[in-house]
């Protein structure tokens, strides 16, 4: 299920925001993983996204999302480990990979 997809990001909380597009990570029907250099946040879509969707509109302002900033792109672990073992792993096995020392 894991594939880059485009997104539309709005905040109808500010208008002045605008429409910002970007290109995301879908890890399941329902979770964006939006990635910065240094910063990473998945959001809770309210609705799946259908297999053959191209892409999603988020409004930053009223979608559900959990900042994960060990996402974030500059976290070569992360690149080692690979998206597909992420999905795959409990939360204690990604507590334990990503702990710092």
């Amino acid at each position: 299920m894991i594939r880059f997809i485009s997104a539309i990001f709005t905040a109808e909380d500010d208008p002045g925001f605008g429409e910002v597009k970007s290109e995301v990570i879908l890890l399941a029907a329902d979770l964006v993983l939006e990635r910065f250099e240094n910063e990473a946040n998945i959001f809770l879509l309210d609705e799946p996204v259908a297999e053959t969707q191209a892409t999603v509109r988020i409004d930053r302002s009223t979608c559900k999302r959990f900042q994960a900033d060990f996402l974030a792109e500059d976290n070569k672990r992360l690149t080692e480990l690979g998206f597909n073992w992420l999905i795959g792993a409990s939360l204690i096995e990604v507590l334990r990979e990503f702990a710092k020392k």
